[in-house]
């Protein structure tokens, strides 16, 4: 188990905590189950409890909280756990991701859209806060402001596959919006050859066919 060392007061580790045996998910919330069963990972929140006992105001240790509560299925103090992440660390970009997707699949979105819209006042150039706003506002029905903030992501973007996602996004926003003429621009921006660019085409075109009767 990884122990929070202290220096001068400061956590002297920035990486989040994680137990060296317990394989976390790429991301916070995929879909995907973890290795742990309920036991170890009750044996991870006796851990992480006594850690902040110590140093409650240290915001890894409210985010990793927040991770195992996520997966023994405790949503709501997940979500709690990530609240109190951001308070002391407002442009903890991972932990805002963190709570707005947890609220999208649970299906809070207006709470979601409100978390990342408040987030963006002090960290503008984030592409995965930018993406995250742009699938909220299109679960919302909001295709315009959802292909707006997905160009956002796109402006701030350095990663070429990310780039290619958010323009498939964009697409199916516009799509949706039946923003044909959009449509056929964001269309021609994704790689011809890509799998990306293969289903936007034919949702394109079963759109079109549907448009036509």
């Amino acid at each position: 188990m990884q122990k929070i060392t202290k220096e001068t007061g400061k956590t002297s580790i920035k990486a989040r905590l994680v137990p060296v045996l317990f394989a976390f998910c790429m991301t916070f919330f995929n879909g995907f189950l973890s290795a742990q069963t309920p036991m170890q990972l009750q044996q991870d929140l006796l851990y992480f409890e006594e850690q902040l006992r110590s140093y409650p105001n240290d915001p890894d240790l409210h985010y990793n909280m927040a991770k195992v509560y996520f997966l023994l299925g405790k949503t709501d103090l997940a979500i709690r756990y990530l609240e109190k992440t951001i308070l002391l660390a407002p442009t903890d970009h991972e932990a805002v991701l963190a709570l707005a997707s947890t609220m999208r699949k649970i299906g809070h979105l207006a709470n979601a859209r409100d978390v990342l819209l408040k987030s963006l006042q002090q960290i503008k150039d984030n592409p995965d806060i930018w993406y995250e706003l742009g699938v909220v506002h299109s679960d919302l029905a909001n295709y315009r402001p959802a292909v707006e903030a997905f160009a956002n992501a796109l402006q701030f973007s350095k990663d070429d596959e990310q780039k290619q996602i958010i323009i498939y996004y964009t697409g199916l926003a516009q799509l949706t919006d039946r923003n044909f003429k959009d449509f056929s621009e964001t269309l021609a921006k994704l790689k011809h050859d890509s799998e990306y660019y293969k289903a936007l085409q034919s949702l394109g075109a079963m759109s079109a066919g549907t448009a036509d009767r």
